[in-house]
């Protein structure tokens, strides 16, 4: 490969970024894309708003009129201690009643669209205390009411029990504390489990980092393909190898490629924040009033609910992740899918080339997709297996290492040893499909008829390969 092969490349660089702004099909395409997306934050903001409004409703004003307390224990429900307690059920109306529960149901409907059964109950074959409540098909209570209610009634018979029983809440909960019997290993277990919760996190980050890395490249690659192949079709590409060599024609239309897809992020992550803009404008006020509103019922949404306690579980087995390492990973993580993009840019002009209509574009894509489907699939069963062996050749795989490598590198499963290793298999597999490219492109892009399958690739190979020595 001599320097006079890359002559014109600027040209072909030049020549695909304005000739996909002057398609007014592109052009249209990406103004109704920024469209939506600026408009998609203020209608979901005025769509969601009327929910959002009923939902705070519900829970800084109760909407239940009357509860119906079916209470079969022998422990007191005093409801009007209860409401002191929790005055979000101020204005509910308690109605005590021995009725069989049947009978209440039956009542409910007819018109009960207001109103609730709680019904208070032993289980003599589990030996359970249970809550049911019950509302009528036609009720207006939404299920987050119910929830609260459920919660709250389940913490006040909880204390109800605690007072009649005349011991502390302290001594309630040893008595009832679950006994665990096990067998454990001598080894740490605290470890183990750390392990265990760091691999899970990291296989998620491996699958998800590959789905999209994935796409990025499929995605830009095959916009390369359909180029080439749509300016071969139009004999384009015949008036530009006039001028420029064949592997400046790729190179040109691998960068132009990444120009124009950087200039659409761009545009769009330019209307993703006009969209952020007027979704806060528009709901300024109504956030605003909703603050005020539950600052003013914080006191009794407090008393009224009854949250679950949430325990923060963290894991540091493994894990060796500084500011110096996470920065240089970034780094490692954009090199890297600067390096995957190339080689598949040039495998993707290269199977465009080979094609001499967009339906067989199809067909040449399969290869690219079939490569690219091993990667993701060897980086799922890394994360599956664990095993050393399996992992070792998925480093060293370029189509799954392209995803595996940079994300375990930034945990500090591996080290900088791999990531070289990496990119250079990424630039002398990219090297070698330069040089075969610009060995055959000359024939590929005079080539009208079937699609150019592998086996002939090679043979056209050889015989410029031989010409060229004489």
């Amino acid at each position: 490969m001599k320097k006079s092969d890359l002559t014109g490349w600027k040209n072909v660089y030049a020549f695909t970024f304005l000739q996909h702004y002057k398609s007014k099909a592109a052009i249209i395409a990406l103004i109704l894309i920024c469209l939506a997306v600026i408009a998609s934050g203020p209608v979901l903001a005025m769509i969601g708003g009327e929910g959002i409004e009923n939902t705070l409703d519900s829970m800084t004003e109760c909407k239940i009129e009357e509860i119906y307390l079916r209470n079969e224990t022998d422990f007191e429900f005093d409801t009007e201690k209860f409401i002191s307690e929790k005055p979000y059920y101020k204005n509910v109306k308690f109605i005590k009643t021995d009725d069989p529960l049947e009978t209440v149901k039956e009542k409910f409907k007819s018109d009960s669209t207001k109103d609730v059964i709680v019904n208070i109950s032993l289980d003599t074959e589990e030996d359970i205390y249970k809550i049911d409540l019950y509302r009528s098909q036609a009720s207006e209570i939404d299920t987050t009411v119910m929830s609260v209610l459920a919660d709250v009634t389940e913490e006040y018979f909880y204390d109800c029990r605690v007072s009649q029983l005349g011991i502390t809440e302290e001594s309630f909960e040893l008595m009832n504390a679950e006994v665990k019997a096990e067998v454990v290993d001598t080894e740490t277990d605290d470890q183990k489990e750390d392990d265990d919760s760091f691999d899970m996190v990291m296989s998620g980050i491996i699958i998800v980092y590959a789905m999209v890395i994935m796409m990025i490249v499929l995605i830009s690659s095959q916009q390369i393909g359909a180029s080439i192949v749509i300016e071969k079709s139009s004999k384009v590409i015949e008036t530009l190898m006039i001028s420029v060599r064949p592997l400046a024609l790729i190179v040109g239309k691998i960068f132009g490629t990444i120009t124009i897809l950087l200039c659409d992020f761009a545009a769009l992550l330019i209307s993703g924040i006009i969209s952020c803009v007027l979704t806060t404008v528009m709901t300024a006020k109504k956030m605003s009033e909703t603050i005020s509103m539950v600052t003013d019922g914080m006191s009794d949404i407090g008393n009224g609910f009854s949250p679950g306690s949430a325990e923060a579980v963290a894991f540091t087995g493994g894990i060796d992740i500084s500011i110096g390492r996470l920065i240089f990973g970034i780094v490692v993580v954009l090199i890297t899918t600067v390096l995957a993009y190339l080689l598949y840019a040039v495998i993707s002009g290269i199977s465009g080339a080979c094609c001499s209509s967009v339906e067989d574009l199809s067909g040449a894509s399969t290869f690219i997709s079939m490569i690219t489907l091993v990667g993701v699939y060897l980086c799922m069963g890394v994360t599956a297996i664990n095993n050393d062996v399996v992992t070792m050749i998925s480093y060293f795989f370029p189509f799954s290492g392209m995803y595996i490598v940079p994300v375990h590198f930034i945990f500090g499963k591996t080290g900088i040893a791999t990531v070289l290793i990496l990119w250079a298999e990424l630039i002398v597999l990219t090297v070698l499909l330069f040089r075969f490219a610009a060995r055959i492109y000359h024939v590929l892009v005079f080539h009208k008829g079937e699609r150019i399958k592998f086996k002939a690739l090679l043979g056209i190979a050889k015989t410029e390969k031989g010409q060229g020595k004489q």
